[in-house]
């Protein structure tokens, strides 16, 4: 299947908006991966590459600190609610 440089970017740059990636970097990373492919590279494979890295590591910081936060909330005694005098 053939794909327009038009193409490779904006779907390039809606991959790294998806991958949580603020406007401008995802705008970047479009524009790099169609440079890239207009050169014959292998650009919308490593921008893919590194998405899927990025993302593994947002979800394992996620998974982090979730365990950081309920081990935290076991440690704490619970505080009973204040009474409306």
């Amino acid at each position: 299947m053939r794909v327009s440089l038009s193409e490779i970017e904006t779907m390039a740059r809606r991959a790294a908006r998806g991958a949580g990636l603020v406007w401008g970097l995802a705008e970047e990373a479009g524009k790099a991966a169609r440079w890239l492919a207009e050169h014959g590279l292998p650009g919308p494979e490593q921008l893919a590459a590194l998405l899927g890295d990025l993302v593994g590591d947002l979800a394992a910081s996620s998974h982090s600190s979730q365990a950081v936060i309920s081990s935290q909330a076991a440690r704490s005694p619970t505080r009973s609610p204040r009474s409306a005098a």
